[in-house]
């Protein structure tokens, strides 16, 4: 909106700010930085300091050409030069150009320059105290979807680089990466999300963005290929369990209520269920938003569906592909029939997307335990480990929707004993199996037979 303008306060509540645009200038009374390219960022967010709240200001960078500043000012400055005298703001010397006050024009007395000339035609932006500047009519430049696809293929890889910050889990909290139709290069890089951390779930999809829609059989291919590159990622050596922190959701639509013309990856429609069920900020599942069958398995944002029918056979090649579609629910709507994870064994209850949702959750709590416990030496064996305990029940009080039972366990092994400073954390979690298949028929009687119970 343009028709009228309220002004953006600072952190500190002020409607203003004195700014220079002369690199490392400190005010001499109050020492603080006036640099416009750090006071228009600094002065309205905090993203760092956690004593107080987190707040996020209008840009999240800013681009000064001071390159281009410094010409100009040299210029404006030379071309003012002869009509310098005693009462001037700045002389001729070369460290004075940024006294010449280019965005009004005028002297500090408010005289204008004499060969510094407005252009005050249609296209021309006087600045002032009245004039509203509007943020607009820029570009994305020569950003494309190859370029883009390449810089997160690029940032992803740190994940697999063990020596990065980003696993560093106190601090970065994320939990779930959606692909949302990158190249299959770039499918390939998401996977190291998981690679290192175990508090991490990668979401994928056999669909890439704005192609052509894909057959049944290229869905499957590009499903076998993306399990496969999984498969690099088990669980545990140790354990010889292998991966299950990820998904592959086939299938693209339409999205409902979107400026997006082309179909988006189903993965969409999962991000958004699992937002509303997992996303609340104190960590605790929505009960009644839970996306495991009807009507929270329904598929209410996107439409137009690519694969609307797999046949029975196919669904199986499917599954054994780690390869999850839709079925319909009947004549206008669609649901997921599972949300499985590419864990390969049907009986085991790592199958379930939620049980691998919840087993990440305790990850990331049983690093908590360790960042809150670690150092401690003035407790016995048995008072530190019920403390551990102890303080993993409360971390993981309602937060799961009564969906699971969790029991800490945490001891000390003989080898920690013999080590003196380890201890061992072992957290069962018990989760109900993922119902998926139905036997029925039906069997005909006499009406006498019946008895009513």
């Amino acid at each position: 909106m343009t028709g009228t303008s309220k002004p953006v306060e600072t952190t500190f509540g002020e409607q203003q700010l004195t700014v220079v645009f002369k690199p490392n200038v400190k005010d001499p009374l109050t020492l603080s930085r006036l640099y416009f390219g750090e006071r228009v960022i600094n002065d309205y967010q905090n993203l760092t300091d956690p004593k107080y709240a987190k707040s996020y200001g209008e840009f999240g960078r800013v681009k000064v050409y001071q390159e281009n500043i410094d010409l100009l000012l040299a210029q404006f400055q030379a071309a003012e030069a002869p009509y310098l005298d005693s009462n001037s703001d700045f002389t001729a010397d070369e460290g004075d150009k940024y006294l010449f006050n280019f965005v009004t024009g005028t002297d500090t007395n408010n005289v204008p320059y004499h060969t510094y000339i407005f252009n005050d035609g249609p296209a021309a932006v006087r600045f002032s105290q009245t004039t509203n500047v509007f943020a607009a009519g820029g570009s994305d430049g020569t950003m494309t979807h190859e370029v883009h696809a390449a810089l997160v293929s690029e940032y992803m890889q740190r994940y697999a680089n063990e020596r990065d910050e980003l696993n560093d889990i106190a601090y970065h909290v994320e939990s779930h990466i959606y692909d949302t139709g990158f190249p299959l290069e770039t499918k390939y890089d998401l996977i190291n999300f998981i690679s290192n951390r175990k508090d991490t779930f990668v979401m994928l999809t056999p669909t890439e963005f704005g192609q052509r829609a894909l057959m049944p059989s290229e869905e499957y291919s590009l499903s076998a290929a993306l399990q496969s590159r999984l498969a690099l990622f088990p669980e545990s050596t140790y354990f010889g369990t292998e991966v299950f922190r990820g998904l592959i959701q086939g299938c693209a639509g339409k999205v409902r209520n979107s400026q997006i013309v082309e179909r988006m990856p189903l993965t969409y429609e999962l991000g958004v269920k699992s937002a509303k069920y997992m996303g609340a900020a104190n960590g605790a599942w929505k009960n009644g938003h839970n996306p495991d069958g009807y009507p929270g398995s329904l598929i209410e944002e996107q439409y137009d569906l690519t694969i609307p029918w797999t046949p029975d056979d196919v669904r199986n090649r499917n599954w054994d592909a780690g390869l999850n579609f839709v079925i319909r629910y009947d004549r206008s709507s669609f649901v997921f029939p599972a949300m499985k994870t590419v864990y390969g064994d049907d009986t085991s209850v790592l199958t379930s997307y939620l049980t691998a949702c919840a087993i990440i959750y305790l990850n990331k709590i049983a690093h908590k335990a360790h960042r809150t416990f670690t150092g401690i030496s003035g407790l016995t064996a048995a008072q530190f480990t019920q403390r551990v305990n102890d303080f993993i029940v409360e971390q993981v009080k309602d937060k799961f929707d009564g969906r699971f039972i969790i029991v800490p366990r945490a001891s000390f092994t003989s080898l920690d004993e013999v080590r003196n400073y380890s201890w061992t954390l072992p957290i069962d979690l018990y989760a109900p199996g993922m119902k998926t298949v139905m036997t029925t028929y039906v069997v005909a009687r006499r009406i006498e037979d019946y008895t009513s119970q």
